[in-house]
């Protein structure tokens, strides 16, 4: 049991038997958890809400694959597409009257 969370990201870049087996290792987990909260023997019951975010994530990379949506990312550092800039043209159309 890792302590470290999956990004949506990360789970993209598996293929799909892996992305297959890792929904079932998560599910497994899941089981073992609720368990253990059930029993009362659960410390870290912030666990139960990671491991089933992580599964639904993996869920949700499956079922884009699967309809065939692909998602693109960009870098974080990269500049906003062209004609984006809000910016640039902050005159209203108020302005844009008293000016005529």
């Amino acid at each position: 049991m890792s302590s470290e969370v999956m990004s949506a990201k990360d789970l993209r870049d598996r293929t799909d038997d892996e992305l297959v087996s890792f929904v079932q290792e998560k599910s497994e987990e899941l089981f073992k958890l609720r368990f253990q909260h059930y029993t009362g023997q659960l410390e870290n019951t912030a666990r139960l809400k990671m491991v089933r975010r992580e599964l639904a994530r993996a869920r949700t990379v499956i079922t884009e694959r699967d309809l065939g949506i692909e998602i693109k990312t960009r870098p974080i550092d990269a500049s906003p597409p062209a004609g984006t800039n809000d910016d640039a043209d902050t005159a209203t159309a108020d302005e844009e009257e008293d000016e005529s």
